[in-house]
């Protein structure tokens, strides 16, 4: 006698897609952190924790910057806080693109 293999549910298969289908619709986020001297001059800003946290809730996503004041972040598109050490900065809306470039923002 043949083993047959296990059938595949329906119910399966659409929370397959469920689980898939956010991911799949992920933007590429990149930007930079500056610190402004007291020159005038501004500089990445090592190690600064920043946070896009969607709006009206509590979920956010972090990362801390390199030396060169990066970060990278991949987000479902829709509205966000940047919050960088702790503190709101801006509110911009991701959109449903491959990859997006924030401008620079002081951190300090």
């Amino acid at each position: 006698m043949r083993n047959k293999p296990y059938p595949i549910k329906r119910w399966a298969i659409l929370l397959l897609l469920l689980v898939i289908s956010p991911i799949a619709n992920a933007t590429d986020v990149r930007g930079r952190v500056e610190f402004r001297a007291r020159n005038g001059m501004n500089y990445p800003m090592n190690g600064a924790f920043v946070q896009f946290c969607i709006v009206n809730t509590n979920n956010c996503a972090g990362y801390t910057t390199g030396y060169d004041g990066m970060y990278y972040l991949r987000l479902v598109p829709g509205a966000y806080y940047i919050v960088i050490n702790g503190r709101v900065f801006q509110q911009i809306s991701v959109p449903n693109t491959r990859n997006i470039d924030i401008p620079p923002i002081i951190g300090n």
